[in-house]
């Protein structure tokens, strides 16, 4: 096997083994593995150019687990993976406290994120999530939030920090302060018949001192394998 492949193979078969594995319980407490990975394979075979090549991206690669500690307390973290790198980024990072319709969020939270940051990777429709999720920096945030939710219907409140991967110079030191909310309504929901209507409202006010501003969207900062 070419020693190019057997990094992302190895990766694979530790996030596939994790994703396999089973919920652990012990008098209360619980534990649930997590992990996932997601591979693009590119070949180029030039008619004019003496340039073929293959290439392998790591498209998405994160382990963590989820479970509960006591009563109604609930836990989850997901740690992103980037081979090569030296640091470790922090998908989700929180504690939950699940009452009877509500739960309290504490910590590294999406509670309020769009309905497109929400979607999992499995289900979204195009091979990336809008535009705006990125542009604007949504995703995981440290902080506190309240989500409330009926049968149909749901309805979060959330005061964010900066994010735990947030480095100074990009905008999200630790003046960094956001109120958010989302509101949520599925006018139709008949799964068995596969109609549903689901209907969302989100806003957010975020406060930044003075941290330089600026929007943009990135690509994904895939890792990299290259076959010539």
């Amino acid at each position: 096997m070419p020693p190019i492949w057997r990094q992302p193979l190895a990766l694979a078969a530790a996030a596939f083994a994790v994703c396999g594995a089973a919920e652990v319980r012990a008098e209360g407490l619980s534990f649930e593995p997590r992990g996932r990975i997601q591979i693009d394979v590119q070949s180029r075979d030039w008619a004019v150019r003496d340039e073929d090549d293959t290439d392998i991206y790591i498209r998405r690669l994160f382990l963590g687990g989820q479970g509960r500690i006591a009563g109604p307390w609930r836990y989850r973290a997901d740690f992103v993976l980037t081979p090569g790198s030296d640091t470790i980024g922090v998908d989700e990072a929180h504690l939950e406290y699940a009452g009877e319709g509500w739960s309290l969020f504490i910590g590294e939270n999406k509670v309020t994120a769009p309905f497109g940051e929400r979607t999992s990777s499995l289900d979204v429709p195009f091979a990336e999530r809008p535009t705006l999720i990125g542009a604007f920096g949504y995703g995981g945030r440290a902080g506190v939030g309240v989500l409330v939710k009926g049968e149909h219907w749901g309805a979060a409140l959330a005061l964010h920090g900066g994010s735990m991967n947030g480095a100074e110079g990009e905008g999200d030191v630790d003046e960094t302060r956001a109120l958010s909310t989302r509101l949520t309504r599925a006018l139709i929901h008949d799964a068995e018949a596969g109609r549903v209507l689901h209907l969302g409202f989100h806003a957010r006010h975020r406060y930044q001192n003075d941290a330089p501003q600026r929007v943009r969207a990135r690509a994904p900062k895939w890792a990299r394998f290259t076959l010539d």
